[in-house]
């Protein structure tokens, strides 16, 4: 593993956050909510940083460029997470004032925002909605365990294994989000994992239903995308599913398929609160 070298940083910064971290090996208190933040005192220590990095007003020294939005930012705070904005840092000719283009990280300036409120220790909450696009843009930032501890790609991968993959839902709602995250999330195998978590938990509902109507998981994988339908199902039946549970779940997705093309030629419209039906739907066109 290469050293890591620290670009050219505010004295002033360093000294605070050390101080922080030190400080904060007293204190015993831990978050109880699963947040986006390390989960040990180290969180605590940066956000602390962070609030007295903005309370007295140290000039920024970066500033991240992510499609038309800007962000005024300062490289310790994410050089200490982010492993390729420690490169782009030092592989810059600019000593003081440093521009970085981001536009390509997964997400957009949204989630950009969320990766720089992690290292700064700002809390925000992890949900089944955005763990996968987080997932990939730690990924897309270097933000691992292994560049630093309790990094942004560890809280997600704990969220996922322990949140999001427990239930078909969560699984399903997980699997839906990648959509516009290929190849990404691809790569890093988060559809292949949600793949087998939705197929795992449609086979087990199909054996053993855990509410009614018995075949409730049928409309569940009918809100998939059709290229994401069909990897569930191959899943299913490498799970050796029985041929009417598979078919359960075929004519439900066609059922909803149907309707939907009826809609659109009737000119009913479409249930706008419904997302699976509208995702159908811009398949279909």
């Amino acid at each position: 593993m290469e050293p890591i070298v620290y670009p050219n940083i505010n004295n002033s910064i360093l000294f605070a956050c050390l101080v922080s971290i030190l400080s904060n090996f007293q204190n015993q208190n831990k978050p109880h909510k699963f947040m986006a933040t390390p989960n040990n005192r180290l969180s605590l220590a940066m956000e602390r940083t962070g609030q007295w990095v903005f309370s007295q007003d140290i000039p920024t020294d970066v500033i991240v460029e992510v499609g038309e939005t800007t962000f005024s930012l300062h490289k310790f705070m994410l050089v200490a997470k982010s492993n390729y904005i420690r490169k782009l840092i030092l592989e810059s000719d600019e000593s003081e004032l440093t521009r970085i283009d981001l536009s390509d990280i997964p997400g957009g300036p949204s989630i950009f925002e969320k990766t720089a409120k992690f290292c700064y220790g700002v809390n925000f909450e992890i949900t089944v909605h955005n763990v996968a696009v987080l997932r990939c843009a730690a990924e897309f930032l270097q933000m691992t365990d292994q560049y630093c501890e309790n990094n942004l790609a560890g809280r997600t991968e704990e969220f996922l294994t322990q949140v999001a993959f427990f239930t078909l839902t969560g699984a399903v709602t997980v699997l839906k989000s990648c959509r516009h995250l290929l190849p990404y999330a691809d790569d890093i195998n988060v559809v292949k994992r949600c793949v087998e978590a939705v197929s795992a938990k449609a086979c087990s509902e199909a054996n053993f239903p855990s509410r009614s109507p018995p075949n409730w998981w049928t409309e569940e994988l009918a809100l998939l995308d059709i290229d994401f339908f069909a990897r569930v199902i191959d899943a299913m039946k490498q799970r050796s599913a029985k041929a009417l549970t598979v078919a359960a779940a075929l004519i439900t997705y066609t059922e909803r398929a149907l309707r939907d093309l009826v809609r659109d030629h009737t000119g009913n419209g479409i249930r706008s609160s419904d997302p699976g039906d509208s995702d159908s739907r811009s398949k279909q066109r």
